[in-house]
């Protein structure tokens, strides 16, 4: 595999067993390819304009909840899920939150902001 850093806590989107379509080379040379997403996207997550960071974007966060992440992983990254829902109580699975905001961006095509795909 071409990957330096592999991840132990991941949710995986989609798995191409046979390589990326688009990859010129023949079938039988392609290498598979995993789609997914880890914890960085708490520990990286950014403000998208002034009132609005990409926190908000998941679904059944505010800004109380948004303020006690960002505290949280000040103190220390987050290292997998479980870390996530341990040390933010109202949080119970992350993980189910990203998959929520992925489907809102796969079906909703009028949606502003496209964190995890593209338009």
């Amino acid at each position: 595999m071409k990957a330096d850093k592999k991840e132990i806590n991941a949710l995986v989107l989609d798995v191409l067993l046979k390589g990326h379509p688009e990859d010129p080379r023949p079938v039988f040379k392609r290498e598979p390819v995993i789609q997914a997403i880890d914890v960085q996207f708490f520990n990286k997550s950014i403000s998208i304009s002034p009132k609005l960071h990409m926190l908000h974007l998941l679904p059944g966060i505010g800004k109380k909840l948004m303020w006690e992440i960002l505290e949280a992983r000040e103190k220390k990254p987050f290292e997998s899920f479980a870390d996530i829902s341990a040390r933010i109580k109202s949080i119970p699975h992350p993980e189910k939150m990203i998959i929520a905001r992925i489907m809102e961006e796969l079906q909703d095509p009028e949606i502003k902001y496209h964190v995890f795909t593209s338009k």
